[in-house]
């Protein structure tokens, strides 16, 4: 009898897809240490028997900037997606208002997105992946720029000063 074998954590599944998908594995895996490109291709594969530690997701996160893993260990856990607040310290006024524009254009495209598949009825994998990173991307802005707000202008408002 056939038993269909069902995902035992398919965020993180998910999100090796998505990472193997958006990055050069083999610039990634030189750049992170592994001396076969081929070896972070295998511990992408949730089924192989050698599978990615907790440094090396660390590594590889550093060196592509690509938080995509992390994040589906997140929702995996049932958490919010990360929010890496570290460059915005160095943030000017300007970029601050460029980031909050570009929510806008983040939100147009999980609107877009949402049309299609109201109107097809249909969630194929790209679409999902492609929701997924444009949701993650505005929620990042978003706890980004609260904690610009907050950090910023809460000792301005105290003083009565903008």
């Amino acid at each position: 009898m056939y038993i269909p074998q069902t995902e035992t954590h398919p965020h993180v599944n998910g999100s090796f897809r998505a990472f193997a998908i958006n990055e050069s594995l083999k610039d990634v895996a030189l750049a992170s240490g592994f001396h076969n490109p081929q070896l972070l291709r295998n511990k992408l594969l949730i089924n192989q028997p050698h599978q990615l530690t907790l440094n090396e997701l660390v590594k590889i996160t550093k060196v592509s900037k690509n938080r995509c893993i992390v994040d589906g260990l997140l929702l995996e856990l049932d958490c919010l997606p990360s929010v890496p607040i570290t460059e915005t310290n160095q943030l000017s006024f300007t970029d601050v208002i460029e980031r909050t524009l570009s929510m806008n254009t983040e939100l147009g495209h999980i609107t877009e997105l949402t049309l299609a598949l109201k109107q097809t009825r249909k969630l194929t994998e790209a679409m999902r992946h492609q929701l997924l990173s444009h949701i993650t991307s505005l929620m990042t802005k978003l706890g980004c720029y609260a904690h610009i707000i907050e950090q910023r202008y809460s000792s301005k408002l105290n003083n009565s000063e903008y």
